[in-house]
């Protein structure tokens, strides 16, 4: 039986190796074709491997020209890493400090670290600017809160004991300090009241009330006085002794009656005639 097993199974087998023997479409045989795809897969291999060679030098020349600029701007290899790591990740992104960048930050008293936790504001804020407000004693989580105003500003305000918010409510109207803020309460005991109320009130009924508004000259009549345009409608303005400025400001007014004027169609118009109590231009 055992004979009788194995001659069955020569059979096929014979015929197997036979049919590899035959050359495929390509004319290859089952032998040549595993040669061909063992150099093809050694021929990959040798690719891959120099695809990985060139990157690493390409990583390499890179490196040691950043190394280089570094050197030049007066960074040590160790100062280089250090403000290399002050750079910001946001989410994929990676902005990295250039050590052109890292000089402007190092002149104005940073350290690596210390400049680290201001750049998430480096789009609108310059190195300089942020030692301003380093040196008036404001973090850049404190900066984040009081960055509408200036830090000398921010400073007279924080030592006045009002909070950041507070601080905006009023700036808005165009009173830069705690001094001018206690001189507007005084000329406006009862408060002021928002340029839709002067836009709405008669002409005639404006004297003695404060209003704080968004203007813009659109006619010098005197060094102190002026037409204002508040959204599209004209009110008579006076500066006191100072200029009338000739791009747009905010300001706290109070009304003290009306301005006539003949407007360029010929007609009379009756308008409120204010006069600045506080004002700074608008940004």
């Amino acid at each position: 039986s055992l004979v009788k097993i194995g001659e069955a199974a020569v059979g096929p087998l014979t015929d197997y190796l036979d049919s590899q023997k035959e050359p495929n479409e390509n004319g290859l045989t089952a032998l040549e074709r595993l040669g061909h795809n063992e150099l093809r897969e050694k021929f990959s291999q040798a690719k891959a491997d120099a695809k990985v060679k060139v990157a690493a030098e390409h990583e390499r020349q890179q490196r040691e020209k950043e190394q280089d600029a570094w050197a030049k701007s007066g960074f040590s290899a160790e100062e280089a890493q250090k403000w290399g790591k002050a750079g910001l990740s946001v989410g994929e992104y990676q902005f990295v400090i250039t050590p052109a960048v890292a000089q402007r930050w190092k002149k104005a008293g940073f350290s690596p670290e210390e400049a680290a936790g201001w750049q998430q504001y480096q789009a609108v804020l310059t190195p300089e600017e942020a030692g301003a407000w380093r040196k008036a004693e404001f973090s850049p989580e404190e900066y984040e809160q009081w960055r509408d105003i200036t830090p000398d500003s921010a400073v007279l305000w924080r030592k006045a004991g009002f909070s950041p918010e507070q601080t905006g409510a009023i700036f808005k109207y165009g009173i830069e300090s705690p001094a001018t803020y206690e001189h507007t309460k005084r000329e406006c005991p009862k408060g002021w009241e928002s340029q839709d109320d002067l836009l709405r009130a008669n002409p005639y009924d404006v004297k003695g009330k404060c209003f704080g508004i968004l203007g813009k000259p659109i006619q010098i009549l005197s060094r102190t006085t002026a037409l204002v345009a508040v959204q599209g409608e004209v009110v008579f303005v006076s500066n006191n002794d100072a200029s009338i400025p000739r791009n747009r400001f905010r300001a706290v007014m109070v009304g003290v009656g009306t301005f006539n004027y003949v407007n360029t169609l010929g007609s009379a118009q009756i308008v409120p005639s204010l006069r600045v109590i506080a004002w700074r231009g608008a940004r």
